[in-house]
Formats: structure tokens, sequence, C-alpha cells
């Protein structure tokens, strides 16, 4: 913006126009967006979570779907299981499949659920992934002339919560 008061010419830098992730996606992104905003209700949570899924994998916008779909027809004892495990997990942070069969069946213990007899860690898993976007985590490694990823664990990066 140009000022000439007192005949002097001097700038000002207008106040930063704040971009918002919506505007960001894709005309595709915007119809997942507007698909998804009446069961998630935040404007920013639903851009974010839109931004974040991906053309197939666990977070393909078909099991992100199956995910949210679950977590709207819990009955109260599966709401109950879901944010008991949400309060144990941290957005950011990295797990191991073992630290993720831990916290689990700490959590179904302690809320006198019936333990995994099978399939131990794609149970725990599917709790996990249920409930979250995920990541997985590498470190590369370089062994002469290859280079290697290897495997560190999965972080969360969004919590699928919808508010009752």
């Amino acid at each position: 913006m140009l000022n000439t008061e007192n005949g002097a010419l001097s700038t000002q830098i207008a106040s930063p126009i704040r971009v918002s992730l919506y505007d960001q996606l894709t005309d595709r992104q915007k119809e997942k967006f507007h698909y998804l905003l009446p069961t998630i209700g935040d404007v920013d949570s639903t851009a974010k979570l839109v931004s974040l899924i991906k053309p197939r994998g666990t977070n393909s916008w078909p099991n992100v779907l199956g995910k949210i779909d679950q977590l709207v027809t819990a009955s109260p004892n599966e709401m109950q299981y879901n944010n008991a495990l949400y309060e144990q997990f941290q957005i950011n942070q990295r797990y191991t499949f073992n630290e993720i069969i831990e916290i689990v069946s700490e959590v179904r213990r302690e809320l006198h659920l019936a333990p995994y007899l099978n399939s131990l860690k794609a149970s725990c898993e599917s709790d996990f992934n249920r409930l979250f976007i995920v990541q997985n985590d590498y470190d590369v490694v370089v062994d002469g002339d290859k280079t290697k990823k290897l495997f560190l664990g999965v972080v969360p990066v969004f919590a699928l919560r919808i508010e009752e």
C-alpha cells in the first residue's frame, strides 16, 4: 500500500493474508472435504484430514471412510474403549508394533475387555489404525552403494475423533 501523506512516498506492508488449508486443496479434495464436513464438523480438522488422504493404503479414501463409519456407529462401550486408546497415544510420536500391542492390551485389561487370543499384532494394529491417520517412519541406511529403508514404527498424525 502506498502512502503519499505530506508529499512523502512510503510503503506500508499490508497485513499478511491467511491462506487456509482449504484453499490449498485440489478440486477433488474439496469434494471429499464437503462430503466429510458434516461428520467431522470442524473446517480446519476436516481440511487437515482430507490433505492426509492418500491414493492407496491405510490412509486411502475408502479406508478412511470405513474408519469414520466404524467410529460413527460405535456402541457406547466401543466409544469408551476408543476414548481410552486416544488418551494413551500421542499425535506425532512414533510407536513400534510392540508398543502398540502393549498399550492396547493394557487398555483392554483396564476396561475388563476380553483379551485378544489370536493374531495379537493384527488385532491391536487394527484398533490403533481405526482411530488415527498414520504414517510409517523409516530411517535410510546406506550400505556401500545400496540404500535401504529401515522401518522404525508408525506415527499417528491425525486423530479421527468423532464428536458425539
